[in-house]
């Protein structure tokens, strides 16, 4: 890799690369020599977009693309070019304030919409942004577009009540598929492989060698979740609820 000059090194060094790490498996490492790698791992194919004057970083597994920030709607045309051949693909954009100081927030966040449609089953999108340049407006509009698509997996993977009786008992530990379906009860396994799939597609469960699930971090937070709303005080909701009782004894006569 060809070494960077200072000025290149600095603007990097500002890029807070914090969102979505875990899935997106993109590692910084330190400027050593004058030198900032971006080095793509598990499996995604890197699509990364800077503002000059970043150095290209381009390798086998990351494609570095110029960000145009007087121009940046192209973005979506060149993400889905990368994206369509590929089994795993992440897209990293940097210093999105620079797009937000020149366009409106909407459509900044159409944009990034419009990416992550993109990327739907493919990978994450991760959005980088300077925190002293962006305004707070910008920030958060940025951030409810990012993690909008997660919140309504999650929701609509907990709003299935076989994904329920799934994730409780991966809180006991990893299981099989025959183990994760006897939790539900039922006797129909392509009910239940569609079910473990759409909690994987959600990041709730992570699919291990040998056949066996195992609960994520995301799935530990969904059943945290669960667990505060069964702990509600349903009278001042539905009013439905259920409490223990003991039957009567019958008095003989």
């Amino acid at each position: 890799m060809a070494p960077s000059s200072a000025g290149a090194v600095s603007q990097l060094e500002r890029e807070e690369f914090e969102v979505m790490f875990t899935d997106l498996k993109v590692r910084r490492r330190g400027a050593r020599g004058g030198e900032v790698a971006l080095a793509a791992e598990g499996g995604n194919d890197v699509f990364l977009i800077l503002p000059p004057p970043a150095v290209p970083v381009n390798t086998e597994k990351v494609v570095h693309v110029p960000l145009d920030p007087e121009n940046p709607f192209r973005l979506r045309d060149a993400v889905e070019e990368f994206v369509a051949p590929k089994d795993r693909a992440a897209v990293v954009l940097a210093a999105v304030e620079e797009l937000l100081a020149r366009h409106r927030e909407e459509d900044i966040v159409s944009l990034l919409e419009a990416i992550r449609v993109v990327l739907q089953g493919k990978g994450p999108l991760a959005v980088g942004y300077d925190p002293k340049l962006i305004t707070a407006t910008g920030a958060l509009a940025v951030h409810a577009s990012i993690v909008s698509a997660d919140a309504h997996a999650t929701l609509e993977s907990l709003s299935n009540p076989i994904r329920r009786l799934v994730l409780h008992r991966l809180s006991d530990g990893p299981c099989t598929f025959m183990k994760a379906m006897e939790s539900t009860n039922l006797n129909d396994t392509s009910k239940i492989a569609f079910h473990l799939r759409k909690l994987t597609e959600s990041g709730l469960v992570a699919h291990l060698a040998g056949e066996r699930y195992r609960r994520t971090t995301r799935g530990e937070g969904a059943i945290t979740i669960l667990t505060s709303i069964n702990d509600m005080d349903s009278r001042k909701g539905s009013g439905n609820r259920i409490f223990p009782s003991k039957t009567p004894k019958r008095v003989r006569k």
